[in-house]
């Protein structure tokens, strides 16, 4: 359907859907949360090469997700920006309107294209997005060496920053082409947790596993290794390295439980992305010494005495459903 066929009722919902897209791309999240219904029946359920399936439900839900990822990565996506919405279907009916396009365009990474959908609702004199799908051939932003793995630890692909850390060895290596930890001790903790998430996804009522483990080093420093189920049935196991994209429900939940506060909740997410404390006070902002007070304030709170069992505690605690 070219654009320039579109009736008025159907520029109307393309506007909503363009500026949406862009806002996201742009990080502009005032104009992102004025393109959606702010309800408890929105939705955005999507897959993607490196992340698995996301399934995100509830405007609170979705609006501390974009804010997430927004702070985390608060650079415009230039690749997703070059690109243009094509092969373009839409259906407007009363107050309700659907529509399905590709999002693709030129690429210097080879990326391929993204396959979306939109439901929209009339609300309030207004076109809101209630319901969002993607399923995109690409990895979203994903610093962290990130594995996808099958049951048996046999690695199928890797992105730039896993063959770097195989490269270094210094805590994943490849023996037959199957990922080990680079101490031994720690290898079997990692099977089991490949095994236990890829059993969850041939379960019907299984739900996608978000496995924390604690590696340590020879040098009294760690490293969490998160190893999660992809979902959709593919056999397959995400494993990737002190990224905390699988972690902050837990850290909000654990932040609620012990009583921290903002500032030490985000010393708390620094510190399990792998940071020490004179570096995650500088991402902070605040002098090395505010943050080892922060550090040792949240000691108190938590009753641990290291920044080993502290990320332990924090990430043993889920949510409860």
């Amino acid at each position: 359907m070219p654009r320039d066929c579109l009736n008025a009722d159907q520029q109307a919902v393309m506007a909503v859907v363009d500026a949406e897209l862009n806002a996201y791309i742009h990080r502009d999240f005032e104009t992102w949360q004025r393109c959606w219904a702010h309800e408890p029946y929105v939705r955005r359920l999507g897959w993607c090469t490196g992340g698995g399936v996301n399934d995100v439900r509830g405007w609170e839900d979705l609006k501390r997700l974009v804010q997430r990822v927004f702070r985390d990565f608060p650079e415009p996506n230039l690749v997703a920006a070059a690109r243009t919405v094509q092969n373009l279907a839409m259906q407007v009916s009363g107050t309700m309107a659907s529509i399905t396009f590709d999002h693709r365009g030129p690429d210097p990474h080879g990326e391929g294209p993204s396959r979306e959908g939109r439901v929209l609702q009339y609300l309030d004199g207004a076109w809101k997005i209630i319901y969002l799908d993607y399923v995109h051939q690409t990895v979203e932003p994903v610093n962290a060496p990130m594995f996808r793995v099958d049951r048996n630890g046999v690695v199928g692909w890797m992105n730039t920053s896993g063959h770097k850390a195989i490269q270094r060895g210094d805590v994943l290596q490849l023996v037959a082409g199957r990922l080990v930890a680079q101490e031994p001790r720690n290898t079997q903790a990692i099977r089991a947790a490949i095994k236990d998430a890829s059993e969850r996804d041939t379960r019907l009522a299984g739900g996608r596993a978000h496995i924390p483990l604690l590696l340590p080093g020879e040098d009294g420093t760690f490293c969490v290794c998160w190893v999660v189920t992809e979902g959709a049935h593919s056999g397959t196991v995400l494993v990737t390295l002190n990224a905390l994209t699988f972690g902050h429900d837990r850290l909000d939940t654990a932040s609620a439980v012990f009583g921290l506060s903002p500032a030490q909740q985000r010393l708390a997410e620094l510190i399990a992305s792998g940071h020490d404390v004179a570096a995650s006070s500088e991402l902070l902002g605040i002098t090395a010494n505010t943050g080892k007070t922060h550090l040792q304030r949240i000691f108190d709170k938590t009753g641990v005495r290291s920044q080993a069992a502290l990320i332990r505690t924090l990430l043993s605690i889920e949510r409860p459903e």
